[in-house]
């Protein structure tokens, strides 16, 4: 059930780093 949890805040990470990744892309690329 730890595991899962520890996964969960992994995959949410990674979402959110994508997303930040993403938002600096469109800023960077008028």
């Amino acid at each position: 059930m730890r595991a899962n949890f520890v996964r969960l805040i992994l995959v949410s990470g990674l979402g959110t780093a994508a997303i930040l990744a993403s938002a600096c892309g469109t800023i960077a690329d008028p």
